[in-house]
């Protein structure tokens, strides 16, 4: 029996399946696991945390959120709504970006079957810089498998009626390793230092989530994260894009996205740079939106 209910209207243009195929793209997802339509979230608010679970219901236009445990969180209504509008981009209007892509010939044919689209998020940003870290120069499933070693080994776990239910481990934890006590995980030397080397920077508040969300562009917030060292070109877009939301983040050098251009355009070999920037001139201000779409498509 959940403790508490909390309803949040569906914004105009989403689209439930969608995101229930995001949320479930991984066989193993440790943090959010589905149960029938449910996906269920263990939100650790300092010292004190929430136990949840959230769905939709199309017909009344809602999100469904069951608080099944708590352990006396302040505002506990407040954060856990603002983490779900965060984690599922809820309160972005959509209607300028379909009207750019809906003039666009490569995105046309893709937002009219996708409409609802919305980027799933992380809205912690050590897990997202984590993420994609571990995420360089690997494929997908091995980066999942990567990232499933740390949360199952650094991690804490509760357990609901038989369901496991995982939080990411802690900055502080992190930072408190040493590069040889992540190697086991099949994470490399390089890899083990950048994450303690990040986790320490947000530890220290060196590096700060609102700060980093108060640049006019995102190219200029993917400056000032390029200068942390592990974070490029495609992690500093990553981090934009799932996290700070910048709209206008664009991971160049992320195979995904080049490889559905390829597909989509029958292209012979996949689009230089200089050619997936010039398809982007169209999408000007919306160009995670695109690329989303795209890695959808």
């Amino acid at each position: 029996m959940f403790m508490k209910l909390i309803e949040i209207p569906l914004p105009q243009i989403f689209d439930w399946e969608a995101m229930k195929a995001y949320l479930s793209q991984h066989s193993l997802e440790l943090l959010h696991p589905r149960e029938e339509d449910w996906f269920y979230r263990w939100l650790n608010t300092g010292n004190e945390s929430s136990l949840f679970r959230s769905t939709v219901d199309t017909q009344m236009n809602l999100i469904q959120i069951e608080v099944l445990h708590s352990s006396g969180v302040n505002n506990e209504e407040k954060i856990i709504t603002e983490f779900v509008n965060e984690w599922w981009d809820l309160n972005r209007d959509l209607k300028s970006f379909y009207k750019i892509a809906k003039e666009d010939h490569l995105l046309a044919p893709l937002v009219e079957k996708s409409q609802g689209l919305r980027i799933g998020g992380i809205p912690d940003l050590w897990e997202c810089a984590a993420w994609a870290i571990v995420g360089q120069q690997v494929n997908l499933s091995f980066a999942a498998t990567l990232k499933n070693r740390l949360i199952q080994q650094f991690g804490e776990k509760i357990e609901w009626e038989g369901l496991e239910i995982w939080q990411f481990p802690s900055a502080e934890k992190i930072a408190s390793l040493q590069p040889e006590e992540l190697r086991p995980l099949a994470i490399s030397q390089r890899k083990a230092e950048y994450l303690i080397g990040f986790s320490n920077m947000i530890v220290s508040g060196e590096i700060d989530k609102e700060k980093l969300r108060g640049f006019a562009s995102a190219e200029e917030a993917s400056q000032q994260l390029k200068k942390i060292r592990g974070i490029g070109k495609w992690s500093s877009n990553y981090i934009l894009l799932r996290c700070l939301r910048y709209p206008d983040a664009f991971p160049l050098g992320d195979a995904a996205l080049y490889n559905s251009v390829k597909k989509l355009l029958g292209m012979e070999s996949k689009p230089t740079d200089d050619e997936l920037l010039k398809l982007a001139e169209n999408w000007e201000g919306w160009q995670a939106y695109a690329t989303y779409h795209l890695w959808n498509a």
